[in-house]
């Protein structure tokens, strides 16, 4: 596949890169594409390798100073305007301030592909070496920046949410309406409906337990409406969202979504105003497990071991 349509689309003038990337893309859309990405990966790693060097041996430093303003307008579109404009457009889909933010956060850097077309365009004279420094030079510093801010995507969305309000309402005409259920049968918290919170939905109806369940996924809200569960599209993290629910008739508070500060904001508001609700929470890690439990969870959910015992 790979030969076949690099070499069909460098008859037809194209890139023989080029070629090989829409031989991937057409592989990646078949049925058995983990099998081939498993059979392939160590050959992947290898020319991967071998690409970066390649790269970093064609960067010379020479000119450097001619290109550094043009260096730092570039790195305010890929680091500050990028994610915001990303920003603006998950907003707009309909979705809260925390997945526009983290999704925002992850694309301020330029791709591996972008390298690709910038080493195609000097080897055949359309750019300049000043132009390849220059790409080169993005690329190292806004990956080694997305890596550091990736870290710490969680504490920096505490640090501004507040600001990010304003997100929200950029997407409101978009997003699903927002339904407040006061029923008292309503005495169970779900947060989280995807994947582990449906499977614990459907044990829940089965036993005629409706509990209240909040989403930030469009889909999973529309889903639930149309099956007429008691349902709050937004973020357990916002408190907006908090302040809507009445947690003094919540007996028993279930949270899926495996994000170890919010889950500890949750435990915290929810000691206060009813301390005898059960908590039950998620988290991808052990170190994550104990510090809910010495928070105040009555049980933790681990999938990763939960599954491993299932199916041992």
């Amino acid at each position: 596949m790979c030969f076949a349509f690099s070499i069909l689309f460098n008859l037809a003038g194209f890139s023989i890169a080029i070629g090989a990337f829409i031989a991937g893309i057409t592989l990646g859309n078949l049925p058995y594409h983990f099998e081939i990405l498993g059979r392939i990966k160590p050959l992947r790693d290898f020319f991967l390798t071998l690409f970066f060097v390649s790269l970093g041996m064609q960067l010379t430093l020479e000119g450097l100073t001619d290109i550094l303003p043009f260096l730092f307008m570039i790195l305010f579109v890929v680091i500050g305007l990028k994610p915001l404009l990303t920003m603006i457009i998950i907003s707009l889909f309909g979705y809260k301030k925390r997945t526009a933010f983290m999704t925002g956060l992850y694309s301020s850097q330029i791709s591996e592909f972008g390298l690709i077309l910038v080493s195609q365009g000097l080897l055949i004279g359309h750019i300049s070496q000043n132009i390849f420094n220059l790409a080169i030079l993005l690329a190292i510093i806004s990956i080694t920046f997305t890596s550091y801010i990736t870290e710490y995507s969680n504490k920096l969305f505490s640090r501004f949410s507040s600001e990010l309000t304003l997100f929200e309402h950029l997407g409101e005409p978009f997003a699903p309406k927002r339904k407040i259920f006061k029923h008292t049968t309503n005495d169970i918290l779900l947060c989280g409906c995807n994947r582990i919170g449906g499977n614990i939905l459907t044990k829940l109806k089965e036993r005629k337990m409706i509990p209240l369940v909040i989403d930030y996924n469009p889909s999973v809200i529309k889903r639930l409406e149309e099956q007429h569960i008691p349902c709050i599209y937004g973020d357990i993290a916002n408190e907006e969202v908090i302040n809507q629910i009445n947690f003094k008739k919540i007996r028993l508070l279930i949270s899926t979504t495996k994000d170890k500060e919010s889950e500890l904001d949750l435990i915290k508001k929810v000691k206060i105003i009813n301390p005898a609700c059960t908590l039950i929470l998620t988290a991808d890690t052990i170190a994550d497990a104990l510090a809910l439990y010495e928070h105040g969870a009555h049980y933790v959910i681990l999938p990763m071991h939960l599954s491993g015992h299932h199916i041992s």
